[in-house]
């Protein structure tokens, strides 16, 4: 199974600010979701969700995939 990342960085979200410190945060949020869902379940294949910007465009995804 693979576990890919996507994210858009062409907006203004990533414009305000060097751009590394608004991409940490969005994968500092992904892995603090993930890390509330871990004891409760687990990532199987063909999963998926949106990621945002701090603005709430959402900007990216995640996904699993055989």
């Amino acid at each position: 199974m693979k576990f890919q990342i996507e994210v858009n960085m062409d907006n203004a979200a990533f414009k305000d600010v060097p751009n590394l410190i608004e991409l940490n945060r969005i994968l500092v949020d992904l892995m603090q979701k993930l890390s509330r869902s871990c004891p409760f379940s687990s990532i199987g294949p063909e999963d998926q969700s949106y990621l945002s910007d701090i603005n709430g465009n959402v900007v990216g995804f995640w996904k699993t995939s055989d």
